[in-house]
């Protein structure tokens, strides 16, 4: 039996009130405090998914108590990495009109990049293809629903395969209670030496692994405008290979990419190496723009 249509987990009058309510303003101690009561009273006794409008035209089923970047969506989704998405939203609105831009979501999770990319490509009459690349089976289920409610299937292309340095088989592992944090699995965890050990199937899924240039080649594009990629430690060994392999036309123009931790300053230093200067450096990401005179 499929899920049921978008509207039926929707919030009841008051506690889409609460729900607004927590949206505002968190300006000074007092305010973040009733903030985040409004938002806890909202969800009280409620269990998730929630039906909810998160940009304009884009809908999402959200399930904010085990996905950070959901919580985040659903209490605020006015602040939500605000300057990234901002930058973004310049692109869009920049961006030659006669051309369809192409935004590939590497680690799409439940698609609130790609729907926020598809809502100021509407509102800025901007033609847009969307790649979302997302391996683990439920947030892959979720996305695709939040496809599909936002009637958004002819320009999105939903990809199960996680992106890497190399053609392999891998196992995905979810080791917390954010659905966010879903990564590859080390050999380490996976058992033996040589980590060749059958995996449980209770910690790990298995996945195919490629190379980002060749997932961009099996859906012939020649070229990617905006990249967003956020895969939980990966991103070094994905810029190496692809940086290596691919020609300077198939680099991406944009990037958006997490630099908080230690795997995303070596990703973001493999970036400078390649030619991309940091055009927004916020706490959390990095928005990088290539730099085509590198090429000369």
């Amino acid at each position: 039996m499929g899920s049921p249509p978008f509207g039926h987990y929707v919030l009841s009058p008051w506690r889409e009130k609460l729900r607004l309510l927590a949206g505002g303003s968190r300006q000074g101690t007092v305010r973040r405090i009733f903030a985040s009561t409004a938002r806890r009273v909202s969800l009280f006794a409620h269990p998730d998914p929630f039906d909810i409008e998160v940009f304009a035209d884009q809908r999402a089923r959200l399930y904010p108590r085990d996905n950070l970047c959901e919580k985040r969506v659903y209490a605020r989704p006015d602040s939500w990495d605000h300057e990234e998405r901002a930058r973004i939203s310049q692109i869009i609105r920049e961006f030659d009109g006669n051309k369809s831009l192409v935004f590939v979501d590497a680690g799409a999770n439940v698609g609130l990049y790609s729907l926020y990319v598809l809502s100021e490509a509407k509102a800025a009459g901007r033609k847009v293809r969307v790649l979302a690349i997302e391996p683990d089976p439920i947030n892959r289920q979720r996305l695709s629903f939040n496809i599909e409610a936002s009637n958004a299937v002819d320009e999105v292309t939903i990809i199960d395969k996680a992106i890497g340095d190399s053609s392999r088989n891998g196992h995905l592992v979810f080791a917390g209670g954010n659905r966010g944090e879903i990564r590859l699995a080390t050999k380490k965890e996976l058992g033996g030496s040589e980590g060749l050990m059958e995996a449980n199937s209770d910690s790990f899924v298995k996945v195919e692994i490629v190379p980002l240039l060749n997932l961009l080649e099996d859906q012939n594009l020649d070229h990617v405008d905006m990249l967003k990629i956020d895969i939980e430690g990966g991103e070094a060994d994905v810029f190496k290979a692809f940086f290596e392999d691919a020609e300077r036309s198939r680099l991406p123009r944009w990037i958006i990419l997490e630099t908080i931790s230690q795997t995303g300053e070596a990703a973001l230093a493999a970036c400078l190496a390649a030619g991309y200067e940091v055009s927004l450096q916020t706490k959390m990401n990095a928005v990088l723009e290539y730099q085509k005179k590198q090429d000369g």
